[in-house]
């Protein structure tokens, strides 16, 4: 795409913007009943205005006496999910003092207003919501935790964010067995995976139902930079076996991993030096 054809796009999603923003306006002006759906799928006035980030127009909603802010659309998805996943901060804290406003509501799938500012990278509103008692450990319905996707994408930030809360389980797992470690490692976020394992209880050797820990992972996919953070761990144990009774280094062997398991080599290798001295 050409930077003129870019900026006609950007300028009329902007237009676009105005005109539902306009509109809005408008609604809220002549509105009756604040929280009667105004779309089929159960949006509101005030998610309309939360996923759009007005803050004026929020504000007057949640002036309003009868105003629910944790009415859901159809699919359970709150104005609170809606400024959480759009990225306004703004409209976030305003939701979150309001009274009676639960930040813990889910989607049908599960998703919470946590989980979805942590999937897309959101970490002054992860730090927000978990002011305001999230659950850091409210998972989707296939087991992934914020933890998790937040370790999966390399959003450090969030990670580190998560970690600091007491009540996290660090080592919660989704339905196929995946960690917070194990997805930073496959995905090659080394400091992701140095600051999962400054965590007293985080389990350097958790392996998933075939026998896969986080070393396998970063072994099997060359990702040189997670093996020496893993490996720098005195937790872990490079002798681990996966399910087909293959170490990380046999595994790296296996895949052509030439760079992995040199790595593996040279930290098992200082490993015992350190020992010895």
């Amino acid at each position: 795409m050409s930077r003129r054809s870019w900026r006609a796009g950007e300028s009329a999603w902007v237009r676009a913007q105005r005109r539902e923003l306009q509109a809005l306006k408008t609604l809220v002006d002549q509105l009756d009943e604040v929280n009667c759906a105004l779309h089929p799928d159960g949006s509101t006035a005030l998610h309309l205005a939360a996923r759009l980030g007005d803050v004026a127009i929020t504000q007057t909603l949640l002036s309003k006496p009868k105003v629910d802010a944790n009415t859901s659309t159809v699919d359970g998805i709150t104005a609170l999910y809606m400024a959480a996943q759009n990225g306004h901060e703004a409209v976030v804290r305003l939701l979150l003092a309001q009274p009676g406003i639960d930040p813990n509501l889910a989607a049908m799938d599960g998703v919470s207003p946590l989980y979805i500012a942590a999937q897309c990278g959101h970490s002054g509103i992860v730090r927000m919501l978990l002011a305001h008692e999230a659950s850091p450990n409210a998972c989707r319905d296939d087991g992934a935790t914020p933890l998790l996707i937040a370790s999966a994408k390399g959003y450090l930030r969030i990670v580190e964010a998560l970690l600091e809360v007491p009540d996290l389980i660090p080592n919660q797992c989704d339905d196929d067995g995946v960690s917070a470690l194990y997805a930073a490692a496959q995905n090659n976020h080394p400091n992701v995976v140095r600051a999962l394992l400054s965590r007293p209880d985080m389990d350097a050797n958790l392996q998933r139902p075939n026998g896969a820990a986080a070393i396998h992972a970063a072994a099997r996919f060359g990702h040189t930079d997670a093996i020496r953070e893993i490996l720098s761990s005195p937790k872990s144990d490079a002798s681990l076996q996966n399910g087909d009774g293959l170490t990380a280094l046999e595994l790296a062997v296996d895949h052509a991993q030439a760079g992995a398991a040199d790595e593996i080599v040279a930290c098992t290798s200082n490993r015992r030096l350190t020992q010895l001295h």
